[in-house]
């Protein structure tokens, strides 16, 4: 399919899933008294639709990702039936996690965290549209403590799993991220700031087979695009944009499930794209645009990104 018969039938497969979950959710709620109920299972699938690659370089296919089955294998494929084979990329992937959260070896020293907890990646310096101050990003869950912080709380380089501590490792100060909304609203992105402390001086992500350039304009992504991050648990990596436009997908934070819509999926082309510590990894394009910031990872090893004009726009900051 083209590219905008691909969205059109995007549209489509969420209108079958609405309509299907609806109607399953009637049926429960309708049951006879004596009808026996499994609460330990879950009730219903768990989907999220995007655009994913198809059999040529112009060829799209709605992406469906299934993050929960639900014990319902009839139901999912009820949903599935109703559209062509040919026009689905259909793939298992798991339930998601943020990618800040796990006690795993310090990577290149780019290991950050919320004084309090974690250990996540210090994305690339920022400049404050506003004030022309240099900063910190990251994501919201690594050094905004998932909404919790509160400006001027301490940020740490190495992160608290890797053993830093406050004064000591204080690199800077937690500043304002965009809040993730747990009401079941879709967020678009998972970001934050935090102002350098005195003397802190940030550069740029780099290493050897690593390019990033932030003069160039952010970078728009396509089907099949090789994008590479380094992080602080699995340094660099490449991948390769397996889906795009990704829809009503939930995120397991600490503080509940949230659900992000507008995003990206990235396959590792060799082993894992990122784990667990590599959130707020800068992500970039094989000429070295900015492209995204990592979030989340699929139990199946899918990343997930938000677009970095998102970030920009919604923090209100630019690269540097």
């Amino acid at each position: 399919m083209r590219l905008t018969d691909a969205r059109k039938e995007k549209a489509r497969v969420q209108q079958s899933i609405r309509d299907a979950l609806h109607e399953h959710v009637l049926l429960i709620a309708n049951r006879s008294p004596d009808e026996h109920w499994r609460k330990s299972k879950p009730a219903i699938p768990l989907l999220s639709v995007g655009v994913a690659q198809g059999t040529s370089a112009d060829d799209y296919r709605v992406a469906v990702r299934i993050a929960r089955h639900g014990y319902r294998i009839e139901l999912l494929n009820r949903i599935l039936s109703k559209h062509r084979a040919n026009d689905l990329h259909v793939q298992y992937v798991g339930r998601v996690f943020p990618l800040g959260v796990g006690s795993l070896a310090q990577s290149s020293g780019s290991s950050v965290s919320h004084y309090l907890t974690g250990a996540g990646t210090i994305g690339c310096p920022v400049r404050d549209v506003a004030t022309g101050a240099v900063m910190l990003l990251s994501n919201n869950h690594v050094i905004a403590l998932e909404n919790d912080a509160v400006p001027g709380d301490p940020v740490i380089d190495p992160g608290r799993d890797d053993g830093g501590t406050s004064p000591a490792n204080t690199v800077g100060t937690f500043s304002r991220c965009v809040n993730i909304d747990f009401s079941g609203a879709a967020n678009v992105v998972d970001c934050a700031v935090a102002d350098l402390a005195p003397g802190i001086e940030l550069s740029r992500p780099a290493g050897a087979g690593f390019v990033y350039d932030p003069a160039l304009p952010p970078g728009m992504l396509s089907k099949t695009s090789v994008v590479k991050k380094i992080g602080r648990s699995t340094g660099l990596t490449t991948g390769t944009v397996t889906a795009i436009e990704m829809e009503q997908f939930s995120v397991d934070y600490q503080n509940g499930p949230a659900t992000f819509q507008s995003q990206f999926e990235v396959t590792g082309v060799s082993g894992q794209f990122a784990a667990h510590g590599d959130s707020g990894s800068l992500v970039v394009s094989a000429s070295g645009a900015a492209v995204g910031l990592l979030f989340a990872v699929s139990e199946t090893g899918v990343a997930y990104v938000n677009p970095i004009q998102n970030v920009l726009d919604l923090l209100g900051i630019q690269l540097i």
